[in-house]
Order: structure tokens, then sequence, then C-alpha cells
């Protein structure tokens, strides 16, 4: 599904309206973020699609149209360590984003893939069209997120694949399975 649907209200009676979109749409996708433009217009960034793939374009959707503002870029293993070369944020899933004074394009955190939790902060220009990194300290400072915590959960996990641990201190219970 690649649906939109918009919610009327009058009193207390809520209705649905399935729109009708008209040119190139993005991938179906969930886990996205999304931030309200005006009452007939928003962006999305990002999400997760088929077989997991992480996404880091942008759109608008504005009426009845979308409009690829920025494709994104392919997946990497080099950007995952270095970060995307046009400044962009990672290709991910369950960001956050906030549009600030109609101009820039605030994204914040994400899941870029399992056990690699994002805590980068960074803006769209929607004027000159460029990424910048609001706070360089913050990128991938999570503890989970970050490359060599990261690679410290594989190890880990690898030693314990079959193996969950349940602790409840009220009852005193301990099982493996």
């Amino acid at each position: 599904m690649n649906d939109i649907y918009k919610l009327h209200q009058e009193g207390k009676v809520f209705t649905w309206e399935l729109i009708e979109v008209t040119g190139p749409k993005p991938e179906p996708r969930s886990s996205f973020g999304c931030t309200l433009a005006t009452d007939n217009s928003f962006y999305l960034f990002g999400g997760s699609g088929d077989n997991n793939l992480k996404y880091n374009d942008l759109w608008e959707f504005n009426t009845n149209a979308w409009h690829c503002i920025l494709k994104g870029t392919p997946f990497s293993s080099e950007a995952a360590e270095s970060g995307c070369p046009d400044g962009s944020p990672l290709q991910k899933s369950g960001v956050q984003i906030a549009l600030y004074k109609n101009r820039h394009i605030l994204v914040f955190g994400g899941i870029h893939e399992v056990t690699y939790e994002m805590n980068d902060l960074k803006t769209f220009d929607l004027t000159t069209k460029k990424w910048h990194t609001i706070d360089e300290e913050n990128k991938n400072n999570s503890e989970s997120g970050s490359p060599k915590n990261k690679q410290l959960i594989q190890q880990n996990e690898s030693t314990k694949k079959n193996m969950f641990t349940l602790k409840n201190p009220n009852l005193n219970l301990d099982s493996s399975i």
C-alpha cells in the first residue's frame, strides 16, 4: 500500500477521504519521519521498506502530488562508518523530523540497522538544498549506536544466540530457554 487518507472532522463526526495521488510516489514504507507544513502539505523522510531496506530520501506531498526533494543515497558499509558524502543522514527508520521556520527540516535519531540506533541531529535547508550537521559531537553518541558498541553487542549476541534469561527480583524468577 502507498495510500494517503485525509481525516475530516465536523463536530463529533469524523470521516476519512482517500486522496487521489498523481505522479511519482515514494516507495512503500513504514517507520518514516513526517512533519506537517500546511493544511495540505507535509514532508516525509526515510523509513523502512521491503526486507528492512532503509531510506534517506526526502519528499514533499502537496494537495494531491508527491515531489521528490532528494533521492537519497544508496546504502554502503563505508557510509555507515564515515557518513554519507553529501552530508545527509544515514538511511534509517524510526526517525523524528520537524519543520522550523518553513525553511529547515530537522532530522533527529532513528535506527540505521539492528543495534545501531542513531543520536545525530541534522538540518536540511529547503532554500539551498543542503544538509548541515547541528552538533558534530552528538553524532552516533548513543550507547548502543556507536560502531564500537555495535561490534561488541554483535560479538556478545553470537555467544548467546539461543539463550534467553528473565530475571524478576519480586518473583525471584530466573529461567533460560
